[in-house]
């Protein structure tokens, strides 16, 4: 997996999905195709949202997008964060 770090973060598929201040306790970190990596200050964990605000968790089994997986998002903001979106 090669994560892209681009001059500026993308932040509006995480402002699609949360309120701003929920958006505060995350790291943009890059991203892997279209894939945004959006990692919890906290907690440590990745929230991962493409650019419609799909939600993906990695599967660790390879080194492409291709190995990322669709999942719920709410499931996973709880997941991550410990609150609910």
């Amino acid at each position: 997996m090669t994560v892209k770090v681009p001059d500026s973060p993308e932040w509006n598929p995480l402002l699609t999905r949360l309120a701003s201040h929920q958006c505060a306790a995350f790291m943009y970190m890059g991203h892997v195709g279209p894939v945004h990596l959006y990692k919890h200050v906290i907690t440590r964990r990745y929230l991962n949202l493409d650019g419609a605000g799909n939600c993906y968790v990695w599967d660790g089994q390879g080194e492409d997008v291709g190995n990322y997986i669709s999942v719920n998002f709410a499931e996973q903001v709880i997941h991550v964060t410990g609150a609910r979106a």
